[in-house]
């Protein structure tokens, strides 16, 4: 993944790249950065294989912790900030890091903790971090009176030299894990899902195809956690990919939302759930229409908020997904047909093997066909579950799995 941000990158150069609150970062200072972090890395004995455990907000600094890991061939476990005690611990015992990296304003969540043996943690100040400076050596990290084995990755950084020898053995692949991205844990304790570079590649690649996007005209707004597939890959994969500015911000406001929009000159945002109708919740304001976003795209829109939000906000099209983290199988409306989920080609299905079959509404269990035995298609309108046929060797069919095969 390195070596594509860096071919993006060449393409971009001086170009914005990412905006975070005030300020204004080139892709050239991202890469940089990037480089810096990969040199810490390399300096920590960090090699092929290993793992690192993030546990931060949203920062420009974010995406390039994971993808400096990957230049080593290291992979990234992208952790829920809002996890503390024992799903926290579960989610590490899962990832088994050997650096855990962790923002300041979050080290609390370390308390009480039990890491890998060997684990080191670095922490982040990431308030002190903008592109003309890395460091604040005046400021005081009250995470080290906490953590008192804990080494500041700020620092770290400042001292480093982009400058680095790479490990000649080293061959990157598309196969290569390079993140680790929870599921949401609704149904037990969060599972810690494999993704490839190839998996990255295609997640990326769908809302751009599929929804036009422009990396020369468009900008997203992306308020949405990097943590998350949706944030973190369809999201942020538009500007490591692809080259597309994007504006960032560290949590999500409702009440902020479209001013941020107008204040980045916005013209795509992303949404997951309820996002939408919490837009919808706020007060009547003259920047609801005040705004250049002409498309939303995420998972998850009712269709009564659809119809609503469109009305409301003044925005031309949705885009709307159905798949999950670490499924081979995913929808994408991209005709803008309000509470459609997506469509599958019934010229050729082989193709892309994805269908939703009919279950129980009760118990959920999937219903047959009596004298098949066969799964049954749902017709339109149908609620259903969707299936994708796995190919190991496709890496677009391929399940990836988890970090623990139980």
């Amino acid at each position: 993944m390195y070596d594509l941000y860096k071919q993006t990158v060449a393409r971009k150069s001086s170009l914005p790249g990412i905006f975070f609150e005030d300020q204004k970062w080139t892709f050239s200072e991202l890469l940089r950065l990037t480089d810096k972090i990969a040199s810490v890395y390399q300096n920590l004995g960090v090699k092929r294989g290993d793992r690192l455990g993030l546990l931060m907000e949203s920062h420009p600094v974010y995406p390039a912790i994971w993808i400096a890991a990957t230049k080593l061939g290291a992979a990234t476990g992208l952790l829920n900030y809002s996890q503390k005690d024992k799903t926290l611990q579960h989610s590490i015992d899962e990832l088994q890091p050997k650096l855990m990296i962790v923002s300041q304003i979050l080290s609390e969540n370390l308390l009480g903790i039990k890491l890998p043996e060997g684990c080191q943690i670095l922490v982040l100040d990431d308030r002190a971090i903008s592109p003309d400076n890395y460091c604040d050596e005046s400021r005081k990290i009250a995470s080290f009176d906490r953590l008192p084995t804990a080494k500041s990755l700020d620092r770290l950084i400042a001292q480093s030299d982009e400058r680095f020898v790479r490990d000649p053995d080293h061959k990157a692949s598309v196969k290569d894990t390079i993140l680790f991205i929870y599921t949401s844990g609704t149904t037990g304790l969060p599972k810690a899902a494999v993704i490839s570079c190839a998996r990255y590649l295609l997640l990326s690649v769908g809302p751009c195809s599929f929804l036009r996007l422009n990396a020369d005209k468009d900008l997203i707004y992306n308020s949405l956690p990097l943590y998350h597939t949706a944030g973190g890959i369809t999201g942020m994969g538009q500007h490591i990919v692809f080259g597309m500015p994007i504006a960032l911000r560290r949590k999500f406001s409702a009440s902020q939302f479209w001013s941020d929009c107008i204040k980045y000159n916005a013209t795509v945002i992303q949404y997951v759930g309820e996002l939408c109708r919490y837009l919808l919740s706020q007060p009547e304001k003259a920047e609801d229409k005040a705004h250049r976003v002409r498309l939303a795209y995420g998972n998850g829109i009712r269709p009564q908020v659809w119809a609503e939000f469109v009305n409301r906000f003044n925005v031309a099209q949705i885009g709307e997904f159905y798949g999950a983290t670490e499924s081979n199988a995913n929808f994408c409306n991209s005709e803008n047909k309000l509470g459609a989920i997506g469509f599958s080609s019934v010229i050729a299905p082989w193709a892309y093997p994805v269908y939703l079959i009919r279950t129980d509404p009760v118990t959920e269990e999937v219903l047959r066909d009596p004298n098949t035995g066969l799964c049954i298609s749902c017709n339109y309108g149908e609620v259903g579950q969707l299936v994708g046929a796995i190919r190991p060797n496709d890496p677009c069919r391929n399940f990836d799995g988890y970090t623990n095969s139980q």
